[in-house]
């Protein structure tokens, strides 16, 4: 390593003394020459670094607008896929409650058409118990006519006919406004009964004891 040292510094000493030599061998016009000449070409140089180093820095501040831009309209796109994602969720949203809201229409529609179909069906039922006691009622009285049948006999059994005529009106329409329920033809109102509770102690935890103790409810019949 000293040897290396040495020897660049030898070299360097020689490149003076030339250097020292050839001018001493040159006129005052050469050198003025010689020395326009390095200055020249020592700011040809320099201009030439600074033109390269203004070129890179006029790409990299272009590539960087670029950069910005691209990650500009990728902000811009990703917002636009997020106002589309939204759109289609409430899009969706709207669907699914529209689905819900017929679906929930037509089974109340259900209800009510089933309601009222075998409301009819019932009242049809009881105008044809009336029919035929109205048949019975003739066929009875034309046996009093013919004197096959006393006119006693006649009234009892008329009275018996008009009584279960009354009794089937009356329990149809007691079950139908009490007891039926005004939403589902097949199910029946029950009357709300609160439990009594005991004066006694509970074996029951606390939590327990207040949540068991309450009196149960029936459910609420729909309209």
């Amino acid at each position: 390593m000293g040897n290396l040292q040495s020897v660049t510094d030898l070299t360097r000493l020689v490149q003076d003394v030339q250097y020292t030599t050839a001018l001493r061998g040159m006129t005052d016009q050469q050198k003025q020459n010689y020395f326009e000449q390095q200055k020249q070409q020592l700011l040809g140089d320099i201009l030439k670094d600074r033109e390269g180093t203004f070129q890179k820095t006029y790409t990299d501040a272009n590539r960087n607008n670029a950069i910005q831009h691209s990650l500009f309209f990728y902000q811009q796109r990703n917002r636009d896929l997020q106002n589309l994602g939204d759109s289609i969720k409430n899009q969706n949203e709207t669907a699914i409650g529209t689905t819900k809201y017929n679906n929930q229409l037509a089974t109340r529609q259900y209800e009510i058409n089933e309601w009222s179909y075998n409301n009819k069906l019932d009242t049809l039922f009881v105008f044809q118990i009336l029919f035929v006691t109205i048949l019975i009622a003739a066929a009875l009285t034309y046996l009093n006519r013919l004197e096959f049948l006393s006119m006693p006999m006649l009234g009892v059994l008329t009275g018996i006919l008009l009584f279960i005529d009354i009794a089937v009106l009356v329990n149809r329409f007691q079950y139908t406004q009490r007891v039926r329920d005004k939403r589902y033809w097949n199910k029946r109102q029950f009357e709300k009964r609160s439990v009594p509770q005991g004066s006694g102690s509970s074996i029951c935890p606390p939590g327990e004891q207040t949540t068991e103790s309450q009196p149960a409810e029936a459910p609420a019949s729909s309209s």
